[in-house]
C-alpha cells in the first residue's frame, strides 16, 4: 500500500526562484546591519544631551541669539592720534583730580575702579608690567563683587566690532559678551600684592557672527563646567572691559579684545523631560525596518512553502 504522503523533494537552490527568496534574506539582513552601523554613531543619539557636536564654528548650529547693539558709542573723540594707544581719562583733568576721584563711583566706573590705574594700559600690544597694578586690582574687585551685582552694573551686552573700534571708551566699563567657548585652561598668577593666585584663560566665539575671538580671563569656572582646548560651551560674562591684545597666533600676530570677569554663565541645554523627537525617529526608523525585514522573510517563507506543497502533490 503506497503511504499518501508524499516525500518533499530537495530545494534546488540553482532555480530563479530559490536564488531570488535568497537575494531578498541577504538584502533584508545587510539592511538591518547598515542601520545597526548608524546607530552606533555618536552623532545620532546626541540629541540624548542636547550637546553640539564638535565640529567647528562652521558647523555649529544654534538658535538665532539675541542681537546684541552694534551702534557705536556717541561719545567718542573727533580726533585721534595714529599710533597713540594710550587711554584717555573719561574727563578732563589733573593728576590730583585723578587721584581724588579714584575709586569714586561718580566718575562712571564701577565702584573701587581706578581712572588713573586705567590710563596705563595699551592697546594693541602684549601685557606689559606697567599694566600690572590694573590688571590685578580689577580681578580684586571682582573677587569680593557678588556676579548678580556685576551683571545689574553691566551696561550691556557688547559686540566684538564695539570693543575692536572703541576700545577706549569701553575701558574699565562692566560689559557682557556672550557666545561660545571654545577653550578653558588654568594660568598661575604672577606674585602680586592682591592675592590672586590664578586665573582661566578662555576664548570665546562670539555669537554676533564673528570668526575672531574674544578672550575672557575669570576667576573661577562654574562648578562641572569642562576644561580643555576643544570645548563648545554656550556661555555668557560679565566683566571688566580691559584692552585690545597683540598675541601670537597659528597665522601671525592677531588682536583680540580681552574681558576680565570673577566667572561666566553657563548656558547649558536642559535635560530633555521625554524622549526627544530626533531619538523617536531613529527608533521608529529602526524598528520599522525591522519589521519590514521580518514580514519579507516571513513572506518568502510562506511563499515559497506553499509552492513546494503544491509540487510535492502533482
Amino acid at each position: 500500500m503506497t503511504s499518501s504522503r508524499q516525500t518533499r523533494p530537495p530545494r534546488n537552490y540553482f532555480s530563479r526562484r530559490e536564488q531570488l527568496r535568497l537575494l531578498v534574506l541577504v538584502m533584508s539582513l545587510g539592511l538591518v546591519f547598515v542601520l545597526m552601523n548608524e546607530a552606533r554613531k555618536e552623532k545620532n543619539w546626541r540629541w540624548l544631551t542636547g550637546r553640539v557636536a564638535e565640529e567647528g564654528p562652521a558647523e555649529v548650529t544654534r538658535a538665532a541669539p539675541a542681537q546684541p547693539r552694534t551702534e557705536l558709542r556717541k561719545d567718542r573723540p573727533a580726533e585721534e592720534i595714529p599710533g597713540t594707544f594710550v587711554a584717555p581719562a573719561r574727563r578732563e583733568q589733573s593728576e590730583a583730580e585723578a587721584a581724588a576721584d579714584d575709586g569714586d563711583a561718580s566718575a562712571g566706573y564701577f565702584p573701587g575702579v581706578k581712572p588713573s590705574d586705567l590710563q596705563t594700559i595699551r592697546d594693541k600690544a602684549r601685557f606689559v608690567a606697567q599694566e600690572e597694578d590694573a590688571w590685578f586690582h580689577l580681578f580684586a574687585i571682582l573677587a569680593k563683587t557678588d556676579p548678580a551685582t556685576l551683571r545689574k552694573a553691566s551696561i550691556g551686552r557688547i559686540s566684538r566690532l564695539q570693543l575692536s573700534e572703541q576700545s577706549k571708551e569701553y575701558r574699565g566699563e562692566v560689559v557682557t559678551v556672550r557666545g561660545t567657548l571654545r577653550r578653558a585652561n588654568w594660568l598661575r598668577a604672577p606674585k602680586n600684592d592682591y592675592g590672586i593666585e590664578g586665573y582661566y584663560q578662555t576664548w570665546l566665539e562670539p555669537d554676533d557672527a564673528s570668526a575672531a575671538p574674544i578672550v575672557v580671563y575669570c576667576l573661577e569656572l562654574p562648578e562641572g563646567f569642562p576644561v580643555g582646548m576643544t570645548l563648545s560651551e554656550d556661555v555668557e560674562a560679565t566683566g571688566f572691559y580691559f584692552k585690545r591684545w597683540l598675541y601670537k597666533a597659528q597665522d601671525g600676530l592677531e588682536l583680540a579684545p580681552v574681558v576680565l570677569a570673577r566667572t561666566v554663565q553657563w548656558r547649558q541645554t536642559p535635560p530633555p523631560s521625554a524622549v526627544p523627537g530626533g531619538i523617536v525617529g531613529l527608533i521608529v526608523v529602526v524598528v520599522g525596518a525591522l519589521v519590514l525585514a521580518a514580514v519579507v522573510v516571513v513572506y518568502v517563507v510562506k511563499r515559497t512553502g506553499r509552492r513546494w506543497a503544491v509540487d510535492s502533490r502533482r
